[in-house]
C-alpha cells in the first residue's frame, strides 16, 4: 500500500512555494497534526499489475506412466565365414580406412581338347594419379582333326583334316591426364600361325601361312569442357605381313591413318562436330599405293525426348578406286510415355578391303588380286524399344541394307573373293529380363531376304535367319552358370549352300578364394558339324577349362 501526502491552503501562491522550499524537509520530520488551514489525506489504491506475455510462461507437461510395447526379435540368419572373424579384439596400431581398390592383375590359363588353348595375362601399373601404363599378353588356339566337307555340286564327300591355328598377341598401353587433355600411346603385336589343309591350296603352294600384324598408336583427347571447342586427334601406323603366298612372295601391307574431331557446342542443347579419317596405304606386292579420305560433317540436338544427329559421308580416293562418294548419316529418336523410344537411322560409307578386313571375313583367304573397296549405299532402320517394367527391355525392328562392291569368299582351289552388289531386307526383335545379380535371360532373332545377284556366291555366307538365346544365373555367390543357344540357317545359292549353325553352349566358374577360380566351357553339344567361315570346318563337341587369377 502506498501513502499520498495532500495539503490544501487558503493562499495557493504561498502554500506552492512554501511547499517546494520544505517538501525535502517535510518528508524527513514525523508527519504533523491536522489544523484549520492544513489537513492531510490519505490515498489507498490496490496493487495489481499487468504481466505482459503471460502466455509465454514454461508449464511443466503432465507426467504420464510409460508404456512399455513389445516387438518381434528379429535374427540376422547370414552365413559368415569364420576367415572374416578378427583375430584380436584390438589392434595395436592402424591405420586410416580407404576404400579397397580393384586387383591390378589378372590371369588365366585353360587347356582342353582339340588341343585347345587359353592363356591371359594383365597388369595395370599406377605410376601415378596421372599416369598408367598398362602390359598384357594373350595366346589361344587349337591343334586337332577336324572333319571336312567339300562343298562341290556332284560329289560331296568328307575327308579328316589336321588342322593347326594359334594365335599370340602381346601389348602396352600408357596414358597420362594432361589439365587440358590426356594424352593416350599403345604398341601391339600380333603372330598368326594355321595350316590351310591340302584341299585349300593350289598344288604346290605352301601348305603353312604366318601372319605378322603390328600397331602403333597416339593419340591426344581434349577434356576441359569450358573450351569453345573439344578436339581429339590421333595417328595409327599399321603393318599386315603374309609370309606365305601362291606367287612365292610374301605379301606386305603398311597404312598410316590419321584421325579428327572437332566439336563445338552452339548451346546447351546442340553442337556441331567434324570428323575426318585418311588411310595412306602401302604395297611390297603387285598392288598399287593409294590413299582415301573420309570426310563427316553432322550436326546434334538433344533434349528430355528428342535426339537428332545429321550428317552425311563424303569419301574420296586417290590413285585407285571411285574418286567421290557420298552416304547420309542421319539418326533420330524420340522418347515417349516416359519408357518408349522410337528410332530410325540411315547411315552408310566406305569399308576399305584391306588385309585385315579380308582376314576377318575369312581367316584362311589368301588374294591375289587387289579388291574395290566396298561402299555401303545405305543401311536403315527404324524400330521401338522401351522397359515398360524394371529389368524388362524389348526392341522391335527392321530395316534395308544395300552394298556396293560388297566382298564374300570363294573356292576355287583355294580360298579366294568375289565382289558385286547386295541388297537386304530384315525384321528381328530382342527381348532381355534381368532380376537383381540372380540371373538374365535374352532371346534375339532376325530374319533377311536377300536379293539375287548374278553372282551368288556372294550370298554364301549371309544369314536366312538367325537366332540367339542366353541364359546367365549366379547359383550362390561362388558359383555362376550360364547357357546359351546360337542357330544361323544361310542363304541357298546354287553352287553350295553351308550348312545350318546349330551350337548349344555351357560354361561357369566356381571362386576357389576371394583371388582365385576355376572355369569351363563347352561348345557344340549336339556335335554338329559346323562351319562358321565357308569351306573352314570347325571342332565337334569340345572343352576348355582352367584357372583364372586376379593379383
Amino acid at each position: 500500500m502506498k501513502i499520498y501526502n495532500i495539503s490544501i491552503g487558503l493562499n495557493s501562491t504561498i502554500l506552492l512555494g512554501s511547499a517546494l522550499l520544505i517538501s525535502p524537509i517535510a518528508e524527513a520530520q514525523t508527519q504533523a497534526k491536522d489544523t484549520t488551514m492544513n489537513r492531510t489525506v490519505v490515498v489507498e489504491q490496490e496493487y495489481n499489475p499487468d504481466i505482459r506475455d503471460a502466455w509465454k510462461i514454461n508449464r511443466l507437461p503432465k507426467v504420464e506412466d510409460p508404456v512399455i510395447v513389445s516387438k518381434k526379435v528379429e535374427y540376422d540368419t547370414t552365413s559368415l565365414p569364420i576367415e572374416s572373424l578378427p583375430v584380436t579384439a584390438m589392434k595395436i596400431q592402424t591405420k586410416k580406412e580407404e576404400q579397397k581398390q580393384a586387383e591390378q592383375g589378372y590371369a588365366r590359363l585353360g587347356y582342353g581338347n582339340y588341343g585347345n588353348l587359353d592363356a591371359r595375362i594383365n597388369y595395370l601399373f599406377n605410376l601415378s594419379q596421372r599416369d598408367r601404363l598398362t602390359l598384357f599378353g594373350t595366346m589361344d588356339g587349337m591343334n586337332g582333326q577336324l572333319t571336312k566337307l567339300q562343298h562341290e555340286t556332284i560329289n560331296q564327300t568328307e575327308e579328316k583334316w589336321d588342322a593347326r591355328f594359334y594365335r599370340t598377341q602381346a601389348g602396352t598401353n600408357y596414358l597420362h591426364q594432361f589439365n587440358l587433355l590426356d594424352l593416350d600411346i599403345s604398341a601391339k603385336w600380333q603372330q598368326e600361325n594355321f595350316n590351310y589343309g591340302s584341299n585349300l591350296m593350289e598344288s604346290g603352294a605352301s601348305d603353312k601361312q604366318a601372319y605378322t600384324s603390328g600397331e602403333m598408336h597416339i593419340g591426344i583427347e581434349s577434356k576441359d569442357e569450358t573450351l569453345p571447342l573439344q578436339f581429339s586427334a590421333e595417328t595409327n601406323f599399321l603393318i599386315f605381313n603374309k609370309k606365305y603366298s601362291v606367287s612365292g612372295a610374301s605379301a606386305k601391307e603398311n597404312i598410316v591413318q590419321t584421325k579428327a574431331n572437332v566439336a563445338g557446342k552452339i548451346d546447351d542443347q546442340s553442337k556441331v562436330n567434324i570428323s575426318m579419317q585418311m588411310d595412306n596405304l602401302f604395297y611390297s606386292s603387285q598392288f598399287e599405293n593409294y590413299t582415301s579420305l573420309q570426310l563427316n560433317p553432322y550436326y546434334e540436338f538433344k533434349n528430355d525426348n528428342w535426339q537428332l544427329h545429321l550428317g552425311a559421308h563424303t569419301d574420296l580416293a586417290f590413285n585407285y578406286g571411285k574418286s567421290v562418294r557420298v552416304a547420309p548419316d542421319i539418326a533420330v529418336n524420340y522418347l515417349f510415355a516416359d519408357s518408349y523410344i522410337l528410332y530410325a537411322s540411315a547411315t552408310g560409307g566406305k569399308m576399305i578391303n584391306d588385309f585385315r578386313r579380308m582376314e576377318q571375313i575369312h581367316p584362311y583367304s589368301n588374294p591375289e588380286i587387289r579388291m574395290s573397296d566396298s561402299y555401303e549405299q545405305l543401311n536403315a532402320t527404324i524400330g521401338m524399344k522401351s522397359s515398360p517394367f524394371t529389368g524388362f527391355w524389348f526392341n522391335l525392328y527392321g530395316g534395308y541394307k544395300t552394298v556396293a562392291d560388297d566382298i564374300s569368299p570363294t573356292y576355287n582351289g583355294m580360298i579366294t573373293f568375289t565382289q558385286g552388289k547386295t541388297k537386304s531386307l530384315l525384321a528381328g526383335l530382342k527381348l532381355s529380363y534381368q532380376y537383381k545379380n540372380l540371373f538374365d535371360v535374352s532371346a534375339e532373332g532376325c530374319a533377311y531376304h536377300w536379293d539375287k545377284t548374278d553372282e551368288d556366291l556372294l550370298l554364301i555366307q549371309k544369314p536366312a535367319f538367325n537366332l540367339k538365346l542366353n541364359a546367365n544365373t549366379q547359383v550362390t555367390s561362388k558359383l555362376n552358370l550360364k547357357i546359351g543357344y546360337d542357330y544361323t540357317r544361310r542363304t541357298s545359292v546354287a553352287e553350295a549352300t553351308m550348312p545350318t549353325i546349330s551350337n548349344l553352349t555351357m560354361g561357369g566358374y566356381y571362386a576357389l578364394s576371394q583371388h582365385i577360380s576355376i572355369y569351363a566351357k563347352v561348345e557344340n553339344l549336339l556335335n554338329k558339324k559346323l562351319e562358321y567361315y565357308y569351306s573352314y570346318p570347325a571342332e565337334r563337341i569340345n572343352f576348355i577349362g582352367g584357372l583364372s587369377f586376379h593379383f
